[in-house]
């Protein structure tokens, strides 16, 4: 059974696509850059003698925003951070809070578009703050799912203006799609394995489409084999969870606690884990 990151792709990311509310936002515009930007503030890398030392998908923004001509150094001198609630599996986000110029506050939220999406009230156009209807929400969870098919892993960045509580209310600001490529080595250890009796599965907090898309890409998913996810698993007892196991290819959105029950429910088939 194997982890999908930096096992079965090379931990190598780069966000590849950017998209606002309603639309792809072109890398050099304005949008864009406020994306990038907020997604720099709400970063934790560290850039020492020219390289970034930090989490590979924070140094994916942190990169891309620098391509776009942002600095770093300059950004957190205007908007000085003051507070950070860290990111943790279970939670799926990350918030900064920052002193704006104007001796008033902002903060930051980034993480997983499906939690982001449900403490978001509002989105962020080119013309301003909108109220998020079910209409735009709708279009935003489709263009997420469409970059998911594409196997990008997803970020979400959302903002408000400070007042006393944190992580509500959120203006949706936009999604960064990042692309960590499959090693080519990965699909011929995937056929080895096969070969010689062993089902490799994937393990991963990624979303269900972006862990199929590199599934069918190394040859770990076929038209016989199940996707399960973290809440889904919840839903089924240990004896239903080990009586289904062996249909499933891919574990998809799991936290660290799912990972023993799917071992035990493994072993209660009598195979080696």
């Amino acid at each position: 059974y194997s982890d999908k990151t930096g096992t079965l792709t090379m931990n190598k990311m780069e966000v590849k696509e950017l998209r606002s509310a309603l639309k792809h936002e072109d890398f050099k515009n304005n949008f864009a850059k406020e994306i990038l930007k907020l997604g720099m503030l709400c970063n934790n890398c560290i850039i020492t003698g020219g390289n970034i030392k930090g989490e590979p998908t924070e140094k994916a923004l942190l990169t891309a925003g620098m391509r776009a001509g942002l600095k770093k150094a300059n950004l957190e001198a205007k908007f000085k951070r003051v507070f950070e609630i860290s990111f943790n599996s279970s939670r799926k986000l990350m918030t900064t809070v920052h002193e704006m110029p104007e001796k008033s506050y902002i903060s930051v939220t980034k993480g997983a578009p499906d939690i982001i999406l449900k403490k978001c009230k509002f989105y962020k156009t080119e013309n301003g703050i909108c109220p998020l209807t079910e209409e735009v929400l709708r279009e935003i969870k489709r263009q997420s799912e469409e970059m998911s098919g594409e196997a990008l892993r997803l970020i979400a960045i959302a903002f408000k203006k400070c007042e006393e509580t944190l992580e509500n209310e959120l203006v949706f600001c936009g999604l960064a799609g990042i692309e960590d490529p499959v090693r080519p080595e990965a699909k011929v250890a995937v056929k080895k394995c096969k070969m010689a009796g062993i089902k490799p599965v994937i393990i991963t907090g990624d979303h269900a489409l972006t862990a199929k898309a590199i599934g069918k890409e190394i040859g770990i998913l076929d038209e016989n084999s199940k996707i399960i996810t973290g809440p889904e698993l919840e839903e089924l007892s240990d004896e239903k969870l080990a009586e289904k196991i062996e249909t499933y290819s891919i574990f998809a959105r799991v936290s660290p606690q799912h990972k023993m029950r799917i071992i035990k429910a493994l072993q209660k088939k009598d195979l080696i884990v």
